[in-house]
């Protein structure tokens, strides 16, 4: 479990590729949702995270 007495940052400029998703600025691939959430947890490298902000465009 994360530590709580961590200090809490937010991260400016998320870049994002996932062009179906609505938070996706396509003209400069940028993430543009208020806070994003990153799932995977007890992950232990990369490939066990995703982006659990992701919405479909449809």
């Amino acid at each position: 479990m994360p530590d709580k007495s961590m200090k809490q940052e937010c991260v400016q400029n998320v870049a994002c590729n996932a062009v179906n998703c609505i938070y996706n600025d396509t003209n400069v691939k940028k993430c543009v949702a208020e806070k994003i959430t990153v799932g995977g947890y007890d992950s232990t490298r990369k490939t066990d995270t995703f982006c659990a902000t992701f919405t479909d465009r449809k």
